[in-house]
C-alpha cells in the first residue's frame, strides 16, 4: 500500500468529522441565503439548468439550488421537476421563495425516475437553442460550477463536458463490471469516458435534439440509470465526453440525504443494478466503437487479437449497418440476452 493511502487511512478518523462539520457550516450559510436573499436565481445568456427531486429531499433541494444561484454565471432557466405525488402536497416555503426569485417548478405526470431531470424538458421543447446542464438534488455545488461548465461548452461545443467521469473498461468485446471502471484522469475527449451526472454535465443543443429522437427507450433497459442512457446516446450520435480537469471531482453532499441514495442500489450489493443495466443498454457496435478508440495498440487490444486496422474497420462497418447488430464475431450473445430479459420499466 502506498504511503499516501496509509496516511489517508490513519487520518480518516480525524478528517471525516471535520469534513462533516464543514459541510454543515456551508449548508447553514445556504439556508440563510434561502431565507433572506431576494436576488434572482436566473440570468441572461446562461444555459438551462434542470434537476428533479422527490420524497424527503423536497425539504432540502433548495440547498442545491441555492448553491448554483450563488455563482457568477446564472442559468437562463432553472427548472425543478417533481412528480404528481410530490405536487399533491403544498410546496415547502423554501421552494416558494425560490419561485419568486425565478425558479420554475414543473410537474411530470409520468414516472421517469432519475431520467426526470432531463427527459420532461426534452418532451416540452420543440427546438433547442441553449445547452442543458443537469444537476442532482443532493449536492452542494461550488460557486464556479456553472461558469466552468459553460466555458468548457463554449470551447468545445461539439462535445459533452462534465466534472466527473469514469472510463468504461472493456474485456475484449465485453464491458467490465461497473465498479471496475476507473476514474477519469484526463482532459481528453473520448467515447469511453462516462459522464457522471452527480457533479454536473452540460449537453449541447444539437445533442439534445438527437436525444429527443431516441425517445423513452431507457424504460426497458436502464430505467434507474440516466447516466448510462445519456452516455450510450452520446456515442451513437458521435459526441465524445470531456472531463473539465485531470481529476474526477465529487462535490459536497447535502447533509442527511444519502441513506437511500440511488447509487447504493445501482453500484453496491450482491447484484449491482448498473451491471445489468449496462448489459441491457450497450450494443456490440457501441462496445466496438469504444474499443476502437480506447484499446487499439494497447496490451488489452493485443491480448484479444485486435489491432488498429481491424478494430476501426469493424466499428465502421457496425456503425453503417453492414453487419447486422450482434452478428459479428465476439458478440457473446449480448443482443440475444436483451431479448430474453427486460428491466422492470418505470412506466406501465
Amino acid at each position: 500500500m502506498a504511503i499516501a493511502q496509509k496516511l489517508k487511512l490513519l487520518l480518516r478518523p480525524v478528517i471525516h468529522p471535520l469534513r462533516q462539520c464543514y459541510i454543515r457550516i456551508v449548508a447553514g450559510r445556504l439556508e440563510l441565503r434561502s431565507r433572506f436573499s431576494r436576488s434572482s436565481v436566473v440570468g441572461v445568456n446562461g444555459p438551462v439548468v434542470s434537476l428533479t427531486t422527490h420524497g424527503a429531499r423536497l425539504a432540502t433541494v433548495h440547498l442545491a439550488i441555492e448553491s448554483i444561484a450563488r455563482g457568477a454565471v446564472l442559468p437562463s432557466r432553472m427548472i425543478l421537476w417533481i412528480g404528481e405525488e410530490t405536487a399533491s402536497s403544498p410546496l415547502p416555503e423554501s421552494i416558494r421563495r425560490l419561485q419568486r426569485r425565478g425558479l420554475e417548478v414543473e410537474v411530470c405526470e409520468e414516472g421517469f425516475g432519475p431520467h426526470t431531470k432531463y427527459y420532461p424538458y426534452l418532451k416540452s421543447a420543440k427546438t433547442f437553442d441553449l445547452p442543458l446542464v443537469t444537476a442532482d438534488d443532493d449536492m452542494i455545488y461550488p460557486p464556479y460550477w456553472l461558469e466552468r461548465l459553460h466555458r468548457s461548452y463554449r470551447k468545445h461545443p461539439d462535445e459533452i463536458s462534465c466534472y466527473r467521469a469514469g472510463v468504461v473498461s472493456t474485456k475484449c468485446t465485453t464491458i467490465a463490471r461497473y465498479l471496475e471502471w476507473p476514474d477519469c484522469r484526463s482532459r481528453q475527449a473520448r467515447f469511453n469516458h462516462f459522464a457522471k451526472g452527480v457533479s454536473g454535465v452540460i449537453y449541447p443543443p444539437a445533442f439534445l435534439a438527437e436525444l429527443k429522437k431516441a425517445g423513452a427507450g431507457f424504460v426497458l433497459c436502464c430505467p434507474r440509470a440516466d447516466d448510462i442512457w445519456l452516455h450510450v446516446q452520446a456515442i451513437r450520435a458521435g459526441y465524445r465526453i470531456r472531463q473539465t480537469g485531470s481529476r474526477a471531482l465529487l462535490f459536497l453532499t447535502v447533509p442527511d440525504t444519502q441513506e437511500n441514495a440511488l447509487t447504493l442500489y445501482n453500484c453496491f450489493g450482491p447484484s449491482p443494478a448498473n451491471d445489468e443495466q449496462v448489459r441491457m443498454t450497450y450494443k456490440s457496435s457501441d462496445i466496438a466503437l469504444m474499443i476502437a478508440e480506447g484499446a487499439a495498440g494497447s496490451p488489452q487490444g493485443h491480448q484479444c487479437g485486435l489491432n488498429q486496422v481491424n478494430i476501426i474497420e469493424t466499428a465502421r462497418l457496425l456503425r453503417i449497418g453492414l453487419f447486422p447488430d450482434g452478428g459479428e464475431p465476439g458478440n457473446h450473445g449480448q443482443v440475444e440476452a436483451r431479448g430474453e430479459h427486460q428491466m422492470t420499466p418505470l412506466i406501465p
